[in-house]
């Protein structure tokens, strides 16, 4: 598997801050690129959107979304079925951005061991 050096992605300035100590962990891992995300604001589910270049590439960021209450990932594709997206959902509000940030870091540090 090829190294990938931790480059920071540029944000248009309309990020949820919520999402952005997340998406910058995601987007560290080999293979696996964030495309959208939206915090919830306390009303609705935090979520990403990403895609990830093979299954292989997946299996490490699903191992860090193990032992947190109320995160998944599911995959979503158009009629076209021209390309999968994936979907971590997790819940809605403070609990979210608390285990955003602690996800975040634990994948930081199991990206760092590589």
């Amino acid at each position: 598997m090829s190294k990938r050096k931790n480059r920071a992605v540029k944000y248009d300035g309309k990020m949820d801050k919520e999402c952005i100590a997340l998406c910058d962990a995601i987007n560290t891992f080999a293979g696996i690129r964030t495309i959208l995300s939206c915090c919830g604001h306390g009303r609705q589910p935090f979520l990403i959107w990403f895609i990830a270049r093979s299954l292989a590439a997946l299996l490490p960021l699903l191992g860090c979304l193990r032992g947190y209450d109320g995160w998944r990932c599911e995959v979503e594709t158009d009629d076209s079925v021209s390309i999968a997206r994936f979907i971590i959902e997790g819940p809605v509000g403070r609990q979210a951005y608390r285990d955003a940030n602690d996800m975040a870091k634990r994948m930081k540090r199991r990206v760092s061991f590589r």
